[in-house]
């Protein structure tokens, strides 16, 4: 939670790698608003993804694409 809290103002990370962590429905909620508010825009790379399925937050491993 405490790296999602900085990354609410910081706009020079560009790879977020936390997959293999516990993700409480909190957490996911919080990394999903910042995926649809921020991280499309600051071209943050992560190597998970936060989706919505019937209303609950879910994560899922993303490959990164380092090129």
């Amino acid at each position: 939670m405490a790296i999602a809290r900085a990354l609410e103002d910081n706009n020079s990370l560009r790879l977020l790698a936390l997959w293999g962590n516990e993700f409480d429905d909190y957490a996911a909620e919080m990394y999903y608003k910042l995926t649809a508010s921020r991280f499309r825009f600051t071209g943050l790379a992560m190597d998970f993804e936060v989706y919505v399925v019937d209303g609950v937050h879910m994560v899922a491993e993303k490959s990164l694409d380092l090129v």
